[in-house]
């Protein structure tokens, strides 16, 4: 074999490898994959998909999802059928540990709203237990009972839930957090438009009511402050609030996958903690995204 054709054949290989090097070390860097499937629950909402079959072709990722509910999602990923999973934990369940890395995308909330004539600014679980839950201590039936003053102080409480399509998972999330045992009153009413229970709520012995969103500002109804126990600090229904937990009546959704998937994920990781999901999450007023502060580095 001469010297030229030896040179040739070495810079061949010389060149494929370099190829092959340089494909390897790129793919991870620019998050790449031949299939991503995304898979859970469907708490975030039709427009969260849409938003992700955008970003997949602008990508140019081969993307699957499948919104059929937090456990099968879960047991994919678990399974290696999928890459993502969101998944909505119980406040009282593990999340999966080793490889797997869980990181809240947004939250869905409870909050407890009086009109704002009524002076309450804020309420404990005990006293929601008592005015909402089947279980509830007795003693809890007039304003002053839950603290509040003026004119409706001595009037009698009416207790109400925003319980349309849609709405019952935060009817549900507030039981189970609030109430001792998770089961509401049948005095409770339930309503399914929310012009219907606003209007009701005006009236001069005015309500309390549990919305699954916090109520626009000057529209007449006023977020309360929850504390979990008496004397304990009361919080409202702020994104820091929510995220850290201070404020207890949320529901996180997570964002799941294996640590070692992360670098070739990490482009659709980085987008879902983007600005562009945020705001599309924020449209649902049900919704509540992770605030800017709380946006992880993925790595």
């Amino acid at each position: 074999m001469s010297v030229g054709r030896a040179e040739t054949r070495a810079e061949g290989f010389f060149v494929m490898r370099l190829i092959v090097f340089l494909a390897l070390w790129l793919v991870p860097l620019i998050g790449f994959s031949a299939d991503v499937r995304v898979v859970g629950s469907d708490l975030l909402g039709a427009d969260f998909g849409t938003v992700l079959e955008v970003f997949s072709k602008r990508e140019n990722l081969r993307l699957t999802t499948a919104f059929a509910g937090s456990r099968a999602g879960l047991d994919e990923l678990k399974a290696g059928k999928a890459d993502v999973a969101l998944v909505a934990f119980a406040p009282d369940e593990k999340k999966p540990e080793g490889s797997f890395v869980a990181l809240p995308l947004a939250y869905r909330i409870a909050v407890v709203v009086v009109p704002e004539h009524i002076e309450l600014t804020q309420i404990s679980f005990k006293a929601l237990d008592g005015a909402f839950g089947v279980g509830g201590a007795a003693g809890f039936s007039l304003w002053r009972d839950l603290g509040a003053g003026g004119a409706a102080a001595p009037l009698t409480v009416t207790t109400h839930v925003l319980a349309g399509k849609g709405d019952e998972l935060s009817v549900d999330l507030f039981a189970r957090t609030a109430l001792r045992v998770p089961k509401l009153k049948s005095s409770v009413l339930r309503y399914h438009d929310f012009a219907t229970l606003k209007a009701r709520l005006s009236a001069e012995e005015g309500g309390l009511a549990v919305l699954p969103y916090v109520p626009p500002v000057g529209g007449g109804l006023r977020a309360l402050l929850v504390a979990r126990g008496e004397g304990e600090p009361a919080f409202g229904p702020s994104a820091e609030n929510i995220h850290t937990g201070d404020y207890p009546l949320r529901l996180p959704v997570y964002v799941v996958y294996r640590s070692e998937s992360a670098a070739r994920l990490r482009s659709l990781l980085t987008f879902l903690w983007s600005d562009e999901v945020a705001g599309s999450l924020a449209k649902n007023p049900a919704l509540m995204p992770v605030p800017l502060s709380g946006r992880p580095q993925v790595r």
